[in-house]
C-alpha cells in the first residue's frame, strides 16, 4: 500500500460498526508512507544525508573557455528527502583549485511536485544538469563534484572527474633523413606523456636503444632517433604516444 484515501472509513450500513478512524487527521493521503518512514529513520543504519551517483556524461577533454551542459543522475540514499526551498543542490565543491562552473544546480520543487511527495525521498533518482565553462588557460584538471545541503555542507558520494582543456596530444608525420627521424606531436603544455619507440632494424637507436621511454616528458616534447647507417628498404618502426 503506497498511498490511500483520506476519506472516512467505507462502513457497511446496518453492520452496527460504529468505528470512525480516519487514515490521516490532516487529510493527507500518504501519511502512512510518511509515518513508516520517520519510524524506520529512527532505528535503521541508514545516514540521513546520503547520495549515489548513478550516471553521468562529464566530458574529459574540454578546449579552452568552452561551455558545455552535462547531466548527472544521483540516487538519495539517505533518510532525509530533499527539496529545493531547504537548500539541496549539486555542484562542484569549492576546494577545487580551478572552478568550471559559477552556479550550483537547484531543485525545482514545483518541477519534482515535491508538494504532493514532500521530497526526493530515499530511493528516488533525482536528475542535475549543470553547464561547465572551461578555463582559458590549457592544462589538466581534476574537479570534484557532489551533493550539497546549505548551512550543513557536502554529502554523499563524490565524483572525481579529470578534464583536459586543450589540443589533444597528435603525433605529427615523422621526418625521415639518412641521418634518423624526428618525432613531434602536438600537445598542452605542463602535460606529460610517455612515448613507446620500437623498431625492426637494430641499428636504429632512439636515446636509449629503440626502447620504450617511460617519461614522463614535459610536451610539446621532440624526439630524435640517431640512425648508424643507411635507412635499409621497406624497414619502420612504430611510435605510441600515450597521456596522462
Amino acid at each position: 500500500m503506497y498511498a490511500v484515501t483520506n476519506l472516512p472509513p467505507d462502513v457497511k450500513p446496518g453492520s452496527g460498526n460504529a468505528n470512525t478512524d480516519v487514515w490521516s487527521a490532516s487529510g493527507d493521503p500518504f501519511e502512512y508512507i510518511r509515518t513508516t518512514a520517520r519510524g524506520a529513520a529512527s532505528f535503521n543504519d541508514t545516514p540521513w544525508q546520503a547520495a549515489k551517483f548513478l550516471w553521468h556524461n562529464f566530458p574529459t577533454n574540454l578546449a579552452p573557455d568552452e561551455t558545455r551542459t552535462v547531466d548527472v543522475i544521483l540516487r538519495n540514499t539517505g533518510d532525509a528527502s530533499w527539496t529545493g526551498l531547504a537548500g539541496y543542490q549539486f555542484g562542484q565543491k569549492d576546494t577545487d583549485s580551478t572552478s568550471f562552473t559559477t552556479n550550483a544546480s537547484l531543485i525545482n520543487d514545483a518541477e519534482e511536485e515535491i508538494p504532493l511527495y514532500g521530497g526526493i525521498f530515499r530511493g528516488r533518482p533525482k536528475r542535475f544538469s549543470i553547464t561547465l565553462h572551461a578555463p582559458k588557460t590549457p592544462g589538466i584538471f581534476t574537479t570534484h563534484w557532489s551533493m550539497k545541503l546549505d548551512g550543513t555542507g557536502w554529502f554523499g558520494e563524490e565524483l572525481s572527474v579529470t578534464i583536459k582543456v586543450g589540443e589533444p596530444a597528435q603525433l605529427k608525420p615523422p621526418m625521415l633523413g639518412p641521418a634518423g627521424a624526428v618525432l613531434r606531436w602536438n600537445a598542452t603544455n605542463d602535460v606529460n606523456y610517455t612515448v613507446e619507440f620500437t623498431d625492426d632494424w637494430q641499428s636504429w637507436m632512439a636515446l636509449a636503444g629503440a626502447s620504450n621511454l617511460t617519461g614522463p616528458m614535459l610536451a610539446p616534447f621532440e624526439l630524435q632517433a640517431t640512425n648508424f647507417g643507411p635507412l635499409a628498404p621497406q624497414r619502420f618502426f612504430r611510435v605510441r604516444l600515450s597521456g596522462p
